[in-house]
């Protein structure tokens, strides 16, 4: 066998050989880009979302507490915090920071222990109430359903989207019809005090 001579070049790649491989490292960068977007996606959603709830403690009658003459729900309790997006104000109103969310609440009113209700009221239908969220404001943001408030049904605020341009200070407002009557908890119902739960609200960041 004749050894080859020296100076014998290796033949270039071709054309193909060329466009395949470059195809093969663009797959590879798009693939690795992708991964990366959707990690990012997956970890910004993880760390994106809060709840809180309100925590019956004692009885507060139905127009003593909030904005005005409203019942204005004061949370109490931090059920969870996670990236940063909201915190609980002293005085029971959530601070949202700009974004685009998705908000879902509960808030319920209860009767006393012993408290009796107008009957003909309750046929009238007169106790009938919802939630609403307000802004720092006064502005409606999203409003609870319709309920009637002599059975102790919530009204439900469920995945509402809402877009925060600044910093919000947000308030969720009991309205209880034309007949008010109860009070927005009462400590008296169930043990332990933290089953108390007379109003949620959670936030999710999108």
């Amino acid at each position: 066998m004749e050894s080859p001579a020296l100076g014998h070049e290796t033949p270039a790649p071709s054309r193909r050989t060329e466009a395949w491989l470059l195809w093969a490292v663009a797959a590879v960068v798009l693939a690795l880009g992708v991964a990366a977007l959707v990690g990012a996606g997956r970890a910004r959603r993880k760390s994106s979302f809060a709840a809180y709830n309100e925590i019956g403690e004692a009885d507060v009658a139905l127009g003593s507490q909030g904005i005005g003459d409203q019942n204005q729900r004061i949370f109490n309790r931090v059920r969870a915090e996670q990236g940063g997006i909201t915190s609980l104000l002293d005085d029971g109103r959530i601070r949202i920071q700009p974004g685009q969310y998705q908000v879902s609440a509960t808030s319920v009113v209860v009767t006393r222990k012993g408290e009796s209700l107008d009957a003909e009221k309750v046929l009238n239908q007169e106790y009938f109430g919802y939630c609403v969220l307000f802004d720092d404001e006064g502005n409606e943001l999203a409003v609870g359903t319709a309920v009637d408030g002599a059975k102790y049904n919530p009204s439900l605020i469920v995945g509402a989207y809402l877009t925060f341009t600044r910093q919000t200070d947000l308030a969720l407002v009991q309205q209880n019809g034309s007949a008010a009557v109860g009070v927005l908890y009462t400590q008296t119902l169930v043990e332990p005090p933290e089953n108390h739960v007379f109003a949620t609200i959670s936030f999710l960041q999108l």
